[in-house]
């Protein structure tokens, strides 16, 4: 089914058959994965990408998808997650931690690239409600920073 227009056209839904298991559970299951499973698993991920990336008709990087992919191969030599976290800034501080943070220029592209997708009566309205999700960031981050303290003073 196709849209009405390429300008409509903004989700992509892909349904499959339900498996009896994922690629979590075949990891987890199986700490005798050989380097040829390693090897044939990338190959199917890389493989799924590019169907994706076939199927899509706008302008897209998949540096994101190349990214998250090196997380799940990671996760499968090592048999852990790269970046476990404990919820979606802990992660990012993660990340950061190792990586480093990006150059303000890069994060001043992405900002106004986002402003830029969005529809001009909803900007106001999504800068309110990001700021309020970064003030709950913020005071998640906090909590999270002193039970770390307090667990360290604990031993």
């Amino acid at each position: 089914m196709l849209p009405p227009s390429r300008r409509e056209f903004k989700d992509i839904y892909v349904v499959f058959e339900l498996m009896e298991s994922d690629l979590h559970q075949v990891i987890k299951a199986n700490d005798d994965l050989t380097p040829e499973h390693h090897q044939f698993f990338l190959y199917q991920l890389l493989r799924g990408l590019k169907y994706i990336h076939t199927a899509i008709f706008w302008t897209y990087t998949p540096v994101i998808d190349i990214w998250s992919i090196g997380c799940i191969f990671a996760e499968m030599l090592n048999g852990k997650p790269l970046f476990s976290g404990k919820n979606v800034v802990h992660q990012l501080d993660l990340m950061t931690d190792l990586l480093g943070s990006p150059p303000s220029e890069s994060i001043a592209r992405v900002a106004a690239n986002y402003v830029a997708m969005v529809p001009s009566g909803q900007v106001k309205k999504r800068k309110i409600n990001a700021e309020k999700k970064r003030k709950e960031l913020e005071k998640e981050r906090a909590k999270d920073e002193l039970l770390t303290r307090k667990r360290q003073n604990a031993l």
